[in-house]
């Protein structure tokens, strides 16, 4: 068909969408973004990821290139940072606090020596949620401008890259005055991605599943218990939601909660910033 300069063919699904987006704002206004990768482990960036089939500096690189954008050596405009895996684990299996912060260390001091104008932070350590210890120390960091900045953890390595790669490119055109971005809708999307990724895949996600299954539900569908449920996610989240608060320094508060296809493996949230006034 001679199409495949336009076919991009590489691990992911759920994330598509964003990818798609983010290349149709960069090509109507001309922009082809330049992403600067690094990785908390670069001695494992060859690592597969589970679910997928190529090393993971290849789906960086064809995450970026669907979405519009193109790696460079130095001088990017976005800083792709990884905090990457050397073994595929689950969120669910992490330790409750790492033994070597090297890879933390390197993290960390790659943030502060970055010039580029957007960082994405691209949480793929484990699969199906967050880095507990990353997410807390993120969050203690008052240097991060979250309009600049923005944070993916959820469910594969292609998911979450095609995420960052997205929001980045959105950033990085705001920033440029290139695309109008209503900024407290960008801060409230970081927020929902923090409770989702963070609270409820890394954390909340298995305590469910415990008090679920002493009421004699086994869940992978929450329908028999789905009322239940919400009302237990929704008390569960309440000590994550300061820490994301002040980070973000934006008040809110959840708005509703809900099982968007009836099972325990993905939350639906939306928030009302306390200064927002409600609409109809």
């Amino acid at each position: 068909l001679k199409i495949g300069s336009r076919v991009s063919i590489h691990a992911g699904a759920d994330e598509a969408t964003l990818s798609l987006l983010a290349r149709v704002l960069s090509e109507s206004v001309g922009e082809i973004p330049t992403f600067e990768v690094h990785y908390a482990s670069p001695e494992h960036k060859d690592f597969i990821p589970p679910y997928e089939g190529s090393p993971l500096y290849q789906g960086i690189q064809n995450h970026i290139e669907a979405a519009g954008g193109k790696v460079v050596d130095s001088a990017g405009e976005i800083l792709l940072l990884a905090n990457n895996p050397e073994v595929g684990l689950d969120s669910a299996q992490q330790l409750s606090a790492p033994t070597d912060l090297s890879a933390y260390d390197r993290f960390f001091r790659e943030i502060e020596a970055a010039d580029s104008i957007i960082k994405g932070i691209a949480d793929v350590k484990y699969t199906n949620g967050a880095d507990n210890y990353l997410v807390e120390e993120l969050l203690k960091r008052s240097e991060l401008n979250w309009l600049e900045t923005n944070y993916s953890a959820w469910n594969t390595a292609g998911n979450t890259l095609g995420t960052v790669c997205a929001h980045s490119i959105v950033q990085l055109l705001g920033s440029k005055g290139l695309l109008k971005v209503d900024q407290s809708r960008i801060k409230e999307l970081q927020a929902i991605f923090f409770l989702e990724h963070w609270a409820f895949q890394s954390n909340i996600r298995k305590r469910l599943l415990v008090e679920a299954e002493k009421r004699g539900s086994k869940l992978w569908t929450v329908i028999p218990v789905e009322s239940w449920a919400e009302g237990f996610v929704r008390s569960e989240l309440t000590p994550y939601i300061p820490p994301v608060r002040d980070a973000l320094e934006m008040e809110f508060e959840i708005e509703r909660l809900f099982f968007p296809w009836h099972r325990s493996f993905e939350l639906g949230l939306s928030i009302l910033q306390k200064d927002e006034p409600r609409g109809d």
